[in-house]
């Protein structure tokens, strides 16, 4: 609890990094205040459903903060969470508390410590979105889906979408909160493996952006409500969970088997 503690209040601490959570949070209710507007436009004359307006949705008035928070996702958590490796390398921190707690605490404190602070950073502000949002939507009934939905019977996943937007929203806001999470642990190992920023920030956003380049990009995953099926979001999903647990695996066994502290 104390390991938490010293890391949180070096982040509080430090403007800059705080200032890009404070983006983070801006963004929620900067949709907010969006999707808020959108109430004065009709889709049949009738304001829109808030479950279909949230930030992760492809019906949200939040495309911009949509797109930066999720494009620069790695960036922005190695930033805030595990740039304090580095610094801890270079000031000689990393060494008094190896020496103080053992190398094996070490990492595994640092990398849940990462994960958990990235998890609930995203788990955090996509809920105070969807209750902003539910909120400014309150009374509506009507969707941006309502003229599409006859021609997308066939598509299961789309149309128990539709039908259970409560549902799917919770597992979206998790599903995404866990990939941040495991994105945060394993850029953590890195960094505490490889110290120099030159090379720890490249390769740490490079799965990433390979994920989000593909054909089948990684945001098909962590959008609700589109047409596209459970077998085009699933393998892009885990494959890109399994490139950074990956490069987790290999930067602690770097750490273990060769550093000498």
């Amino acid at each position: 609890m104390h390991y938490l503690n010293h890391s949180f209040k070096r982040i509080v601490n430090c403007k800059f990094k705080l200032g890009i959570i404070t983006f983070f949070y801006f963004a929620a209710i900067g949709t907010f205040f969006l999707n808020s507007g959108m109430q004065y436009f009709s889709v049949g004359g009738t304001p829109r459903i808030g479950d279909y307006m949230t930030f992760l949705a492809i019906g949200s008035g939040s495309k911009f903060f949509q797109m930066v928070v999720l494009w620069f996702l790695p960036l922005m958590l190695m930033l805030v969470f595990c740039d304090e490796f580095a610094e801890d390398f270079t000031t000689g921190y990393k060494n008094v508390l190896i020496t103080k707690i053992g190398k094996g605490k070490y990492i595994v404190k640092s990398i849940l410590k990462t994960f958990l602070f990235s998890f609930l950073m995203f788990l955090s502000m996509l809920l105070l979105n969807w209750l902003f949002t539910d909120i400014a939507m309150d009374g509506a009934t009507a969707t941006v889906f309502d003229d599409v939905l006859p021609y997308y019977r066939d598509r299961t996943w789309f149309v128990y979408s539709f039908y259970h937007p409560k549902l799917i929203n919770l597992c979206y806001i998790i599903a995404t909160s866990l990939i941040a999470g495991v994105v945060g642990g394993s850029c953590a190992a890195l960094f505490i493996a490889f110290h120099n920023r030159k090379i720890v920030y490249p390769v740490g956003f490079l799965p990433w952006f390979i994920a989000f380049n593909m054909k089948k990009s990684i945001t098909m995953a962590l959008q609700p409500f589109t047409e596209y099926s459970l077998r085009s979001r699933v393998p892009i999903y885990f494959l890109s969970v399994a490139a950074y647990i990956l490069m987790g695996t290999v930067s602690v066994v770097k750490v273990i088997k060769y550093d000498l502290v």
